[in-house]
């Protein structure tokens, strides 16, 4: 088995560095320690030299960590961002309210998914590399669709629920209305 490309994990570190989180090494430099810079957040340990960096990355994410990092020139959209399940709401709203699982209204948004365009590889090395990233690109990619598709499920089933009691209410509207006019419509009446 090849090793991860070592300047995958150096662009990680990089990108970690300039989200402001704080790295310690080991003392014996086989690990490394981010800390988010949200207290409220975990940190996150990992190996030093990586076999797959995939399983990393996701952690981070869920800290709150931004990957693949922003292109410079461009602001990154909205992405939303599903809960485990069962969620864990927030203190101030209920599910049953509003029918979704309910986030912490102040967690950063998770730029989207982007592949970083290197140039082309001049050596088969550096090109199973960039297959290697591109293949865990792919995942993490993979990740974000079934994550999205789970909300996205989720909002359908909160919306019909909606839509039927919507429904219901309209009907009971339409036998209030009708039994306050049939007060004022007796036969016989003037």
């Amino acid at each position: 088995m090849t090793a991860l490309n070592q300047t995958s994990l150096t662009r990680v570190l990089e990108e970690l560095r300039a989200q402001n989180w704080t790295l310690n090494p080991s003392p014996d430099g086989q690990s490394w320690r981010a800390e988010p810079p949200d207290p409220k957040r975990k940190a996150v340990k990992f190996s030093a030299r990586p076999s797959v960096l995939v399983p990393i990355i996701r952690e981070l994410r869920d800290q709150g960590f931004r990957w693949p990092p922003a292109e410079k020139d461009t602001v990154p959209s909205p992405v939303v961002r599903s809960v485990p399940f069962p969620p864990k709401p927030h203190p101030d709203v209920t599910v049953e309210r509003i029918g979704l699982a309910a986030v912490v209204p102040d967690e950063p948004q998770r730029a989207p998914l982007t592949l970083v365009k290197t140039p082309a590889p001049t050596s088969a090395d550096e090109a199973f590399a960039k297959l290697k990233e591109a293949r865990e690109y792919a995942l993490l990619a993979g990740e974000e669709l079934r994550e999205t598709v789970t909300v996205f499920e989720l909002a359908k089933q909160s919306r019909d629920g909606a839509q039927a009691v919507y429904d219901d209410a309209l009907k009971q509207l339409q036998i209030a209305k009708a039994a306050f006019d049939a007060l004022f419509n007796r036969p016989g009446d003037p």
